[in-house]
């Protein structure tokens, strides 16, 4: 009959409350601490955590049978049954005191996931009061793995605003390091989270065709994204100053010939000058504000024709063999 009492002394108003905050709990360590600062040790927490005697639960004493009851008296008390924010970011700490190998940034990959879970699970984003002090740890330490033009950094680790947000790096990334941490399909990371932390998106626009122009000087196929985001930039005036060095140099792409054109070679009409003038390709019909900023024509102008000439002169030179194809532009134009 008394043990059927005891059942109810945890609903007395207050002593939950009073039992949360002693360390009552006996750890692995020889230590004793609060319940909601522990854990039932598991294979992932460990992997996840460390191995922390200090955190886990001492059964060593307890017969097999009470450690499910005692697992459900400490629950109530707030015992973890998930890592906690403060507990990731002292992981991350001791892992980031060594340079990034392989294996510590696949391990700050999944922590970063974690910390990921825990702020939409927990809604950290509408209460960052709360969690202002982990908050502040996470943005001003070094501790993100980077790449730049697909290439690990392996010299050290990056606070959030040093590295950018890796959905749209195809667009910059031989110029700037981007986050670079192996995504979770069912959970990826968003946006939101990594503004929170205050990692940047994108970076400068000249920073955007730098990288369009490293590409055309290496001869790298460019992804479209670079030429969409600029094209955002031309449409926001953002910049066009940076924008407008493109005219001068190779920019445009094409995947049918696997090379560069310079925009005075290219006509949203079909020219008549094969060789020499290219139609836009479909592509280029979705970036029409920012290659008509760059001086793509519907179709050539003298001046074009004249350049056509200057090339035709230069690559043949006088009393040199002149094919008839080349005879017709020379006449046409």
């Amino acid at each position: 009959m008394r043990n059927q009492e005891n059942i109810y002394v945890l609903d007395a108003p207050g002593i939950i409350e009073i039992l949360r905050n002693l360390p009552l709990v006996k750890t692995t360590d020889g230590g004793t601490t609060r319940p909601s600062d522990c854990y039932f040790k598991t294979r992932k927490l460990a992997d996840l955590l460390g191995d922390r005697p200090d955190l886990w639960v001492d059964t060593s004493s307890l017969p097999q049978a009470l450690h499910f009851p005692l697992k459900m008296f400490l629950a109530r008390l707030g015992l973890l049954s998930r890592p906690s924010l403060k507990h990731i970011l002292d992981r991350i700490v001791s892992i980031v005191k060594e340079s990034p190998s392989d294996e510590r940034r696949g391990t700050i990959g999944t922590l970063l996931h974690v910390v990921h879970e825990i702020f939409e699970d927990e809604n950290v984003f509408a209460q960052q009061k709360s969690f202002a002090d982990e908050i502040q740890r996470l943005r001003v330490a070094q501790w993100l793995p980077a790449s730049m033009n697909g290439k690990p950094k392996t010299d050290r680790w990056y606070a959030p605003h040093e590295v950018y947000q890796p959905f749209r790096a195809a667009g910059f990334d031989t110029q700037v390091p981007i986050l670079s941490v192996r995504q979770i399909s069912s959970r990826p990371l968003t946006g939101g989270f990594l503004d929170l932390l205050r990692m940047p998106a994108e970076p400068d626009t000249n920073v955007i065709v730098t990288h369009l122009i490293y590409c055309s000087e290496h001869s790298v196929s460019p992804n479209e994204t670079v030429y969409q985001i600029l094209n955002e930039r031309v449409r926001r005036k953002d910049n066009l100053v940076s924008i407008q060095r493109l005219s001068r140099v190779p920019c445009v792409y094409s995947t049918a010939q696997k090379r560069f054109f310079s925009v005075d070679r290219i006509f949203w009409s079909k020219p008549h000058v094969p060789q020499y003038c290219f139609q836009a390709p479909n592509q280029m019909h979705s970036y029409k504000e920012l290659f008509d900023f760059l001086g793509v024509k519907e179709e050539p102008d003298a001046g074009v024709y004249a350049g056509i000439l200057r090339d035709i002169a230069r690559e043949f030179g006088q009393g040199e063999s002149v094919s008839s194809d080349i005879r017709l532009i020379h006449e046409f134009a």
